[in-house]
């Protein structure tokens, strides 16, 4: 579990530089023609506590309607992981497992939800185990996926553990993939789950764990973003991977360095089914051969969330907010307690976006309508 926590504090400082010459905004060519989305927003921020946890720290955010959405993360109370749910009126703490009124046994944590409607929606992380060992790790995590039918919150079935799952991709109720920590990739076709191990191969004596930090799927093709870690953590490769008849295949790959990103470590697919990554220096659109530079920016963006191609946020490190309306890139202030805070998931409607961010000790959501 060691060399889990590791490698996602490596990812976090891979995201973390930021230069001091203003923020670079380009716009793309050719410019998408429509209804420029809005970009007038009257913010509130909500505060995300657990008083009986240390801390409580969303990491991903997701709805269905703007009085109906999920943040999902961590939160080290030692009993479960940490979900919220928003009304349209208020955040409230969704009980999940047997100890806060749900029907899931045992301690687990999440990194990510996503779904299709109010009543098909996923969340995956880790189950927790305790060793009951006098040394660490003192606790090991394998994958765990939760669904929501509408009624409940339940454990899905695994056809075999693998390793903590941090990433989620729903791109159909037949087509759902999530991925994670040594390589470990889930599928399921709408019938039952099934476990990919093929992404495995790319590790060796000198690169020993593949972590898997997002999965996109166009039309006809599906890729996945690997961060490989030398054994020392003191070498990093950024590899994307595409799906074949056979596994995981390489597309490309670069050294992580300093300054230096061919494409980022999170995919998203627009509702046009154009497929981006987002990183340490902005967003690239991949043509189906390589990955372009479509937004440069000095601050990490961690993820990229639109309805169309003219309604499109990115976020990330200090408190960075940039909306494409089609047209141009504008940077948007929001309200936040600090300006260094990190943003790590963003979900919208046309007219209200939901943006959460935290600090480990507390979850912060900024709300625009």
């Amino acid at each position: 579990m060691k060399n889990y926590i590791i490698a996602f504090f490596a990812a976090l400082l891979c995201l973390a530089a930021c230069a001091e010459k203003p923020t670079q905004i380009v716009t793309p060519d050719p410019p998408t023609l429509g209804t420029p989305g809005k970009r007038d927003y009257v913010w509130t921020v909500d505060t995300l506590y657990y008083p009986y946890g240390e801390q409580t720290s969303m990491e991903s955010i997701w709805g269905s309607s703007a009085t109906n959405v999920y943040a999902a993360g961590h939160e080290a109370s030692g009993s479960s992981a940490s979900m919220w749910k928003y009304d349209g009126k208020s955040w409230q703490k969704v009980g999940l497992n047997t100890q806060h009124g749900g029907v899931i046994e045992g301690p687990f944590d999440l990194h990510s939800v996503q779904g299709f409607d109010s009543t098909t929606i996923y969340a995956v992380g880790s189950r927790l185990y305790q060793t009951f060992s006098q040394t660490f790790p003192f606790m090991l995590d394998s994958s765990f996926i939760i669904k929501f039918d509408g009624k409940q919150w339940r454990e899905e079935q695994l056809p075999a553990r693998a390793e903590d799952l941090t990433c989620l991709t729903c791109d159909s109720k037949q087509n759902i993939w999530c991925g994670g920590y040594r390589g470990s990739i889930y599928h399921f076709d709408g019938l039952r789950w099934s476990l990919d191990t093929s992404a495995k191969k790319y590790t060796n004596e000198v690169y020993t764990n593949i972590g898997i930090r997002s999965i996109g799927v166009t039309a006809g093709q599906t890729m996945a973003m690997a961060m490989i870690f030398t054994i020392s953590e003191s070498s990093r490769i950024l590899m994307s991977l595409i799906l074949t008849d056979s596994g995981w295949a390489q597309s490309d790959s670069f050294v992580v360095e300093n300054g230096k990103e061919k494409f980022g470590p999170f995919m998203w697919t627009s509702p046009s089914n154009q497929l981006y990554s987002s990183g340490s220096f902005g967003m690239y659109q991949y043509d189906g051969k390589s990955w372009n530079h479509f937004f440069q920016s000095d601050f990490g963006i961690w993820r990229v969330f639109g309805l169309r191609n003219e309604h499109i946020f990115a976020v990330g490190n200090y408190c960075s907010v940039f909306h494409f309306n089609g047209r141009d890139w504008s940077k948007i202030s929001i309200p936040s307690p600090d300006p260094t805070l990190c943003l790590y998931g963003v979900w919208c409607t046309e007219n209200e976006v939901f943006i959460v961010g935290h600090d480990d000790a507390r979850s912060y959501v900024f709300h625009g309508k």
